[in-house]
């Protein structure tokens, strides 16, 4: 006689599991300025008990504002041999950085045998996010829980910063049954992505993939710089200037990849979308010439002390103009010589590096080195 695999090898240890069947039907429809929903459930499989539950859900928000929303819900089931009514109110509050949510129900089950019981579970968290230039994204988020089989308190802070992803959590749970037995529980996990592509070396990123992209902002050395990374549209993360980074992406896919400059300095690129097609293993290597630029605002004077009025910037890079009183508003990367022409002659400026020192530098008149009437 050959014994059933299923006899021999213990359930904890099986790679596919015993066969299950489970059935779900939900139906919800808006009442009295509340939302009701109707649900059924049932579920069955090998050693497991026959589970079967059917009942009635309500839900109605009673209070709104920009940073606060109170709700109230009740729920009334049947679940096997218990009959449960639950209602209650959840408070959420929030602001940019800080979260708060809070909820308080009473629970009511009567078995078909046996005495009821009822008792009122409690819970609250507070949850705070910020960035630090020398972390990163800090998420720490306590919570507190009160319920008729135990108490517990816990504490998570999450960093998601250019070197990788870290979370440390901790929790302590003390069972009613008992108040002597209570436990700790402790879990650190952290992960980084080392990526080198091209001559370039990435370290860090919260996510891990198949395939993703690298991007090389060195080109660009300013403090307190940095770059929003859109792709499809979306922003994924942000990349300081001087730096390279590498963003994990999904393969088998097509992606349009641009950048747009959050930060005090002004710049200069071409910021039209990158495109690009990956795949398992691969990694799309990115760069872009940026440079700094610097807005300067003057006046063209001639040799008589005059406006030189309405002169065309001679330049096939650079788009200014002079207005009908010789005003000038451009932007410039670094010290040069302009030349204006207008139809009494030409105008020639010379702009120092010491004219550039701000990002915005108003110059007042500038004489014309030379001109041809």
């Amino acid at each position: 006689n050959i014994e059933p695999i299923d006899n021999i090898i213990d359930p904890a240890y099986q790679l596919i599991s015993p066969s299950s069947r489970q059935t779900t039907f939900s139906f919800g429809m808006p009442v009295g300025d509340g939302l009701l929903n109707l649900f059924a459930r049932t579920s069955e499989g090998v050693n497991q008990e026959k589970y079967e539950a059917i009942g009635l859900s309500w839900r109605k928000n009673i209070y709104r504002s920009s940073r606060s929303i109170i709700d109230w819900t009740m729920d009334l089931s049947e679940e096997n041999d218990d009959r449960r009514f639950v209602t209650g109110i959840t408070w959420r509050f929030g602001t940019h950085r800080l979260n708060f949510d809070s909820s308080a129900n009473y629970h009511s089950r009567k078995p078909l045998a046996g005495e009821s019981s009822s008792n009122i579970d409690k819970r609250a968290r507070v949850t705070y996010r910020d960035t630090y230039e020398n972390i990163g994204r800090m998420t720490t988020s306590v919570e507190v829980n009160d319920t008729d089989d135990q108490t517990s308190a816990g504490i998570q802070a999450e960093i998601n910063s250019d070197y990788g992803y870290g979370r440390v959590t901790f929790d302590h749970i003390k069972p009613e049954a008992d108040s002597s037995d209570s436990r700790n529980n402790y879990t650190l996990t952290s992960r980084f992505n080392f990526v080198a592509g091209g001559g370039d070396v990435a370290l860090g990123g919260a996510r891990h993939n198949q395939a993703g992209v690298m991007l090389n902002l060195e080109s660009i050395q300013v403090e307190g710089l940095e770059f929003a990374v859109l792709i499809n549209n979306i922003e994924v993360t942000r990349v300081k200037a001087g730096s390279s980074s590498f963003v994990a992406l999904a393969p088998y896919q097509s992606y349009e990849l641009s950048l747009t400059p959050r930060g005090e300095a002004l710049v200069q690129f071409d910021n039209s979308p990158r495109k690009f097609t990956l795949y398992p293993g691969n990694v799309e290597k990115l760069s872009w010439d940026i440079e700094t630029v610097k807005v300067v605002v003057f006046q063209l004077m001639n040799q008589t002390q005059e406006a030189f009025a309405n002169a065309r910037l001679q330049s096939e890079t650079i788009y200014a103009r002079s207005d009908e009183l010789g005003w000038v508003q451009m932007e410039l990367s670094k010290a040069t010589e302009l030349t204006f022409k207008n139809a009494t002659g030409d105008c020639r400026v010379v702009i120092n590096s010491e004219q550039l020192a701000e990002n915005i530098n108003f110059l007042g008149s500038v004489n014309c080195q030379a001109s041809i009437e």
